[in-house]
């Protein structure tokens, strides 16, 4: 990280890679688009397995991928690993007709929008459904489908209306995805979901890229020229020569996404190279991966990881055996040359797309004047020492970030775990006296600056043995090429590109998000109102298949009480049949000192000097858990955290799952997340975002994490900042407060879950229904759930 505040003129670096062409996007992006200007917006998609030429490999065969098309697009086309992105506008409804062709059902979910799970309606010309982000409705490759109103009468998404008798049989499925006028501009992607399948159909090459809106949105360099009022924190463009001089940097912006997936392939007895069965994905493909024995001990976790003697890596991969190979492609290219041309401003869009990897991004150098990298030291020898370039990051997650100053959100590594994504730039050096130099990592202009994009390597768990250890892989060639910057870039005193806190990507404000230290109203509530708020104290905890916990409503949030949402991530296979198990616990749940035994209200744990450690201190004491942790039968386990129901179960209708209630309210949810596993997990929740309220992640001797999946996620790394997510890293042992919200654009059926797909698959999901404060269902009696999860809150 660079501490030092300097001036940097900006060229955006790419980190997100595809080279599909976008349907409706900033004019300056390199792919061609093709404008969703016709009044339906409609887009077609279709799934399907096919043969596709992958630059940097050749041929590929048997990749599932997208087919998509849209209004001035040709039809022709080939299948492509990445596929055109879709890009559109804020305050308009995507109409996507879904086909497929795939040997099993598949789906459609747009990973990050904040907007609705349920239909819309019928369709004024057919009788088709209308659904919204719902991934609880399946396609299938057959002549006669389930006919939509057959669908309507059992899945959970359902739309409002009844359908007509005049539905028609074998029509795709009809997502119709309204984007609210107040949702942020961004980066998004879309993917599979089909429980049991989702990690199969993405480690095919099943996924593409989203946007809303358009990168100047929220992106600036020195004033705000956009229509209407400037954002928070932005400065308008005064003068007429202000306005300009902006427009004309922005004119010299390029921005170019960057999507990463890995590929398993086979070379058969004719040399063709085939897509390796996704069922059987091997994780020591490319042999062992251990820590750098060249660097010190105390800085190995966080150095580049090393394969170990057998393992091969090469440009864009790695194997042991050369016809058995792990490509890492980077917008559907092996190894591509990412170039920055003189005084470009590039912007790197990059996406995790992978089922499963989490990669540690670097921009590494040979050149003696850069920055050292995470776990180099001056003291090491030449040979062991690796030089970085800065990242300058812009957004999160499809959420612009509030910089707070020149160099607050600078890094010289970027981690991404699956789902996630960023939005950064290289700063570009001026050459002016007093500013930044080639050892603040900024691209210099006067000799080419040539380096390589890789992930370091990445091991996510608290050992070695205990987590699954991703390898150090060369991603792309990097070239900056020299030569003068216009001179609007070589001025002195020019601010780097800053970004527009435009923080509405959940339908609310910020000020919604982030409440004041008192309740609505303005004053804190008296003892008598605040114990009315709160449900009484359950019965004492036994593992009872029959126990129902704590009953809570909308009013029972109060920061000002200790009452959380407790969800509980675990997987084992110390079992007997030595299966492993994945699960999640969800509970009401009060917080009390587990030395004083005294409730712990949760604005003491929002104080930035002493939360961490009062969050440290909660009692988290189970005999039900233990008793779960003891049982080498795995039934306890299961019953404790219990799993998503599976396909192979006798009643895998989600229906049946496990089933959370929220409500829609103006004051904000606390959940609490723990990570009882050796290893790491990833939250994501659908159809919403949220906030890190507060965090004690476990730390080493060194005062390190002891994984690396949190990389410059680290809470106390983000404790100035305002930021939302929709993942987030969960190392092990980790507890992470949340501040979540439910508005209208939430009300309906979704779920969340850990956002490593095989995690995912094996169960670690469920289901969560938002409802309106009065409606009828959230006192009524529960739905029919599964017999073998009877827990469910209320």
């Amino acid at each position: 990280m660079i501490h030092s505040v300097k001036a940097f003129a900006p060229v955006i670096v790419i980190i997100s890679i595809i080279f599909g062409a976008p349907l409706c996007g900033a004019a300056r992006a390199q792919q061609p688009s093709a404008e969703l200007a016709d009044s339906s917006n409609l887009v077609t998609l279709t799934a399907e397995v096919a043969d596709v030429d992958v630059p940097g490999k050749g041929l590929i065969k048997g990749l599932y991928v997208y087919k998509l098309r849209g209004p001035g697009m040709s039809s022709g086309a080939p299948a492509a690993l990445m596929p055109p992105v879709i890009a559109a506008p804020r305050g308009r409804t995507l109409t996507i007709d879904f086909f497929t062709k795939l040997p099993e059902e598949t789906n459609l979910h747009t990973h990050g929008l904040s907007i609705t799970p349920r239909g819309v309606g019928f369709g004024e010309i057919g009788a088709r459904p209308l659904y919204g982000d719902c991934i609880l409705v399946n396609g299938e490759a057959r002549d006669n489908p389930p006919s939509p109103n057959d669908l309507a009468k059992v899945d959970p998404c359902k739309p409002q209306t009844a359908a007509p008798a005049s539905v028609k049989e074998a029509q795709p499925i009809r997502y119709r995805d309204v984007i609210p006028p107040s949702h942020s501009s961004g980066l998004f992607w879309f993917h599979p979901h089909v429980h049991g399948v989702a990690e199969k159909q993405l480690l095919a090459g099943l996924s593409g890229l989203l946007t809303i809106g358009d990168i100047w949105d929220y992106a600036y360099f020195e004033c705000w020229a956009g229509n209407g009022a400037p954002p928070r924190g932005a400065r308008a463009c005064g003068a007429l020569d202000a306005q300009r001089r902006e427009r004309a940097l922005e004119q010299t912006a390029d921005s170019r996404f960057i999507g990463l997936k890995d590929l398993q392939i086979d070379q058969d007895d004719k040399g063709d190279w085939r897509l390796h069965d996704p069922a059987d994905y091997q994780k020591d493909r490319c042999g062992d991966v251990t820590f750098d024995p060249a660097t010190p001990k105390e800085l190995q976790r966080k150095a580049q990881l090393v394969l170990a003697p057998g393992g091969t890596s090469a440009p864009g991969g790695c194997w042991t055996d050369p016809k058995r190979q792990w490509i890492f492609t980077v917008s559907g290219e092996v190894y591509p040359t990412l170039t920055a041309p003189p005084g470009s401003v590039q912007i790197w869009r990059v996406a995790n797309m992978s089922a499963d990897v989490t990669y540690r991004l670097r921009v590494e150098t040979k050149d003696k004047d850069a920055p050292l990298c995470p776990g180099s030291r001056s003291d090491m020898s030449e040979t062991a020492q690796r030089r970085c370039l800065t990242l300058a990051l812009l957004s999160r997650d499809g959420v612009p970030l509030d910089s707070g100053g020149p160099s607050a959100q600078r890094t010289l590594e970027l981690t991404l775990m699956p789902s996630a994504r960023a939005e950064v730039y290289t700063p570009r050096c001026t050459g002016v006296p007093g500013a930044a130099s080639a050892k603040d990592g900024c691209l210099v202009n006067d000799r080419q600056i040539e380096a390589k994009l890789v992930t370091a390597g990445v091991a996510v768990g608290d050992a070695l043995d205990a987590a699954d250890i991703w390898p150090p892989v060369e991603l792309a060639r990097v070239i900056a090429a020299p030569g003068e910057l216009p001179q609007q870039l070589a001025a002195a005193g020019r601010a780097p590109a800053k970004v527009a806190p435009l923080l509405q990507s959940a339908g609310y404000g910020l000020a919604d998000l982030l409440p004041s230290p008192t309740e609505p109203g303005g004053e804190k509530p008296s003892q008598a109102a605040e114990s009315s708020l709160l449900p009484r104290e359950g019965p004492a905890r036994e593992c009872d298949p029959a126990h129902t916990h704590y009953p809570v409503n909308a009013q029972a949030f109060s920061k000002y009480g200790n009452l959380v949402r407790l969800v509980r991530f675990n997987n084992s296979d110390h079992f007997a049949d030595q299966e492993e198990r994945f699960g999640l616990h969800v509970e009401n749940f009060r917080l009390h000192d587990l030395i004083t035994g005294k409730p712990i209200p949760i604005f003491e744990l929002l104080d930035k000097k002493d939360g961490s450690r009062k969050l440290a201190r909660i009692s988290l004491q189970d005999e039900c858990q233990k008793k779960a942790l003891s049982d080498d039968s795995g039934k306890t386990f299961e019953f404790y955290y219990p799993r998503f129901p599976m396909p192979h179960d006798s009643q895998p209708d989600p229906i049946g799952a496990p089933l959370v209630h929220s409500w829609r309210s103006d004051r904000p949810e606390y959940w609490l997340l723990i990570n009882d596993s050796h290893e790491c997990h990833n939250f994501h929740i659908h159809q919403t975002k949220f906030e890190v309220a507060a965090s004690d992640v476990v730390r080493g001797d060194t005062g390190e994490s002891q994984d690396q999946c949190l990389g410059d996620r680290d809470p106390k790394k983000l404790a100035s900042l305002t930021a939302l997510h929709d993942n987030f890293p969960l190392p092990p042992g980790a507890r992470i407060l949340l501040r979540i919200a439910f508005g209208p654009d939430q009300l309906g059926r979704f779920v969340f879950h850990c956002h490593i797909l095989e995690h995912e698959d094996k169960g670690m999901m469920t289901l969560l229904q938002v409802e309106e404060r009065d409606s009828p269902a959230a006192s009524g009696p529960a739905p029919q759930q599964h017999p073998s999860h009877s827990r469910r809150l209320r």
